[in-house]
């Protein structure tokens, strides 16, 4: 279960802090409440009170107010702040700004080590009692550190990411007129309200700054998902759900190779498979998964041309229709459709149904190792061989881990 908060404390009684609020974009709050949500939640609760709630639909958690204490966390910015001044005046390359504006192991486990979980009520996605314990909300700060000092190294120091034919930088490593832009923007970031006053501030708007100068702002990209499937979710609250076998038909997208190709017939075929398994009354919902994937910054997502495929040429009513567009790889297909399940309540001791072509099919069952290595854990409980034809699956809770090494879509 993912825990949000963190909170430092010295042998005296913890002292919330008095800094100011760091005013964030519309843009910005949305991508870093979706890589980055326990610094948003800290920086919500500046000097502030009461409970938080993290809207993120798929990672919707109440948290406890978390407390800080002025002096460790004043300490760590000072730092911060001055190996940033001295990198945007001596550093001539992007390796040297990553270095410089990266947060320290020695830092982290400053912060660590005066830091302790003020317990509080927590619920999770399905409404149930939770409480967190320190290991797990150091994990999550651990998480956000990692998510930063990743996006440095991959889009200033020009290491490659797991996938850089997808996922990696739009400038030459060390290009003058990029660093040039890097530099100008953590100037801008620096005068801006509350930034130098909180140890994450200035990487952390740094590294949304980066991904926006990249063009990488699809993790985003179609924040809120009640948008775009408006009529889906109101259908939501009225499905008899005993009338079926699964709660969804999973149809994992499959990006074109060719520019210009917004809907690959690869991708066209699973939707017709996944039509004809909705029309025999399997499940009430498809879910269509697949970001902006192939080719490289294709204007095209793959659910958003999946849905329009099913709707417009093969009349699946909208209201059926679910699209995920974020998931870029396979494992990713059935990690946020598990995240759908928990987000809008569907019943997630019932199957998952996926709906694709023969390799898929074969492929996922023997996946379980790159699971664990792209992801760290396995998103469901079990995944086997359907009778209705296809696979199908039993979400885990565990799909609402943040994955901070995949700023694309974590």
């Amino acid at each position: 279960m993912i825990v949000l908060f963190i909170s430092c404390h010295s042998s005296k009684t913890p002292r919330t802090s008095g800094s100011s609020k760091i005013e964030l974009s519309n843009k910005e709050r949305l991508i870093a409440g979706r890589l980055f949500p326990s610094f948003v939640m800290l920086n919500d609760n500046s000097g502030g009170f009461g409970a938080s709630v993290n809207n993120n639909p798929q990672q919707r958690i109440i948290n406890s107010q978390p407390q800080i204490n002025t002096s460790q966390h004043s300490r760590i910015a000072a730092a911060i702040r001055d190996r940033y001044k001295t990198a945007l005046r001596n550093c001539q390359d992007g390796e040297c700004l990553a270095r410089a504006f990266s947060i320290t192991p020695e830092e982290v486990k400053i912060f660590s080590k005066h830091s302790y979980y003020i317990k509080g009520d927590q619920f999770d996605i399905k409404g149930d009692y939770y409480k967190g314990d320190k290991n797990e909300y150091r994990q999550e700060l651990q998480d956000a550190i990692n998510a930063i000092n990743y996006i440095f190294d991959v889009y200033l120091a020009g290491k490659k990411p797991r996938y850089p034919k997808i996922d990696g930088a739009s400038f030459a490593i060390n290009d003058p007129g990029y660093l040039k832009k890097v530099k100008s923007v953590v100037e801008d970031l620096k005068r801006r309200n509350g930034t130098n006053e909180v140890f994450y501030g200035l990487p952390w708007l740094t590294a949304l700054k980066l991904l926006e100068l990249n063009g990488r702002d699809e993790a985003a990209r179609y924040e809120p998902l009640a948008e775009i499937n408006n009529a889906a979710y109101k259908k939501l609250q009225s499905t008899q759900w005993d009338k079926y076998k699964f709660s969804a038909i999973l149809v994992p997208g499959l990006g074109p190779q060719t520019l210009g190709v917004s809907l690959d017939p690869g991708g066209a075929r699973r939707c017709e498979l996944a039509a004809a398994q909705f029309r025999r009354g399997d499940a009430p919902f498809i879910i269509v998964s697949g970001g902006h994937v192939h080719p490289d910054k294709t204007p095209f997502s793959e659910a958003i041309e999946m849905k329009n495929y099913l709707v417009s040429k093969l009349k699946i009513p909208a209201d059926a229709v679910i699209a995920e567009p974020y998931a870029r790889h396979t494992t990713t297909n059935i990690r946020n459709a598990s995240r759908l399940v928990f987000a809008l309540n569907m019943p997630s001791k019932k199957p998952v149904l996926i709906v694709t072509d023969f390799f898929q099919t074969t492929y996922i069952p023997m996946m379980k190792n790159r699971f664990m290595e792209e992801l760290g854990y396995l998103p469901y409980r079990e995944i086997s061989k359907s009778k209705a034809g296809g696979l199908s699956f039993i979400p885990d809770i565990s799909a609402l881990k943040i994955n901070p090494l995949d700023p694309l879509d974590p």
